[in-house]
C-alpha cells in the first residue's frame, strides 16, 4: 500500500483531524463548539445548588474528604468576597458549601479542574480561546500540561484570559490549577469562547502529514490498532491516559520513520494489569506536534 493511500485511509478514520509540518490548507475562521462556562448544563443553563458540573472535572485534590473527580456547583459561596453567581455561570468547588465563615475548610494545596476541548477540523496553531475567570486563592492555566503563563489571584472581579499556541489536533486538556491557602476554595469561568480557521484540504506530499487516526475498532476489546502518520523521522511518543489524565500505558517511545506507522494497545497498564471498562485517550507527541483520540474500552 502506498504511503499516500495509507494516509488517506487514516484521514478518513480520523474524521479529517490532521496537521502538517509544512503547509496546512485553512478555511475561514469558525467558532470552537462546545465551550462551557463553569456551573452550567449542556444548554448553558446554570446548575442547581450542589449539582455535579458535567464539563469540568476535579482531577486533582489534596482534600481526602473531597477528592474529586466531581466538581460541585457551589452554594452558598463566600458572598462579600467572591463575585456573585449569575445567570451565565457559577462557582464550582470540591464541596457544595464554600461560604466564609462557616463553609467547608479544605487543606492547602493545588486543586486541578479540567475541561476537554475538541479541536477536530481546526488548525490548532491558530485557535484562540478566551474568557473571564476568578479563583480562590490563586490559579494558573495549563493546556495539554504546558504552562500558558495565564494567572490570576482575583476572586472579585472576573478578569480576562487568552490561550493561544498550545493546542493540538483532536482533544485538548485545559487545566485550571487553583492554589488554596486553606479554607473555602473554588473556580469561576465565564464567557468562554474560541475561534480559529478550519481545515479544508490535504497538504501536498504524503510525508507532510501529522495525523493520529481514530483507534480501530472503537469501542475496543482485546486489542486496538493505532494508526498514525509522522511528518519526518524522529522521536515519537504514543501513550494511553485515563479520563483524569494519568498515564496508563506507554505504547511507543522511540525514533520512528516518516510516513505511516502502526501500533496496538491490548488494554493493559504499564505494570501488565488490565484496565477497567471506560473511556481512555490515546495521545501522540512528535516534536511540537500533539494529537489525541478518544477510545472506549470494553474488557
Amino acid at each position: 500500500m502506498s504511503r499516500l493511500r495509507f494516509a488517506l485511509i487514516a484521514l478518513a478514520l480520523a474524521g479529517a483531524a490532521f496537521a502538517c509540518a509544512a503547509v496546512v490548507h485553512a478555511g475561514t475562521s469558525a467558532p470552537v463548539p462546545n465551550l462551557y462556562d463553569t456551573g452550567v448544563n449542556d444548554a448553558h443553563v446554570p446548575l442547581a445548588d450542589g449539582a455535579v458540573d458535567p464539563h469540568y472535572s476535579l482531577v486533582a485534590s489534596p482534600d481526602p474528604a473531597n477528592p474529586g473527580p466531581n466538581a460541585r456547583a457551589a452554594a452558598p459561596i463566600a458572598s462579600g468576597y467572591w463575585v456573585a453567581n449569575n445567570a451565565f455561570s457559577r462557582w464550582i468547588a470540591p464541596a457544595t458549601n464554600e461560604a466564609y465563615p462557616g463553609g467547608t475548610d479544605h487543606p492547602a494545596g493545588a486543586y486541578r479542574y479540567r475541561l476537554w476541548v475538541d479541536l477536530t477540523g481546526f488548525v490548532p496553531s491558530s485557535v484562540i480561546i478566551g474568557g473571564n475567570w476568578a479563583a480562590d486563592n490563586s490559579a494558573r492555566i495549563y493546556v495539554n500540561e504546558q504552562d500558558t503563563g495565564q494567572t490570576t489571584s482575583s476572586y472579585a472581579p472576573l478578569l480576562p484570559f487568552s490561550l493561544f499556541g498550545h493546542f493540538g489536533f483532536g482533544l485538548n486538556m485545559i487545566d485550571f490549577v487553583v492554589t488554596n491557602g486553606g479554607g473555602p476554595t473554588g473556580l469561576r469561568v465565564e464567557g468562554l469562547h474560541g475561534s480559529g480557521p478550519t481545515v479544508v484540504g490535504v497538504p501536498s506530499g504524503d510525508n507532510a502529514l501529522f495525523l493520529l487516526a481514530a483507534p480501530v475498532p472503537n469501542p475496543a476489546r482485546g486489542a486496538a490498532r493505532l494508526l498514525f502518520t509522522l511528518p519526518g523521522d524522529g522521536a515519537a511518543r504514543l501513550v494511553v491516559r485515563d479520563v483524569r489524565g494519568r498515564l496508563v500505558k506507554v505504547v511507543a517511545d522511540r525514533k520512528l520513520a516518516a510516513g505511516p506507522n502502526e501500533a496496538s494497545w491490548d488494554g493493559t497498564r504499564d505494570d501488565g494489569s488490565a484496565v477497567t471498562a471506560g473511556v481512555y485517550f490515546v495521545e501522540l507527541a512528535f516534536g511540537e506536534h500533539r494529537a489525541t483520540q478518544r477510545i472506549a474500552w470494553v474488557p
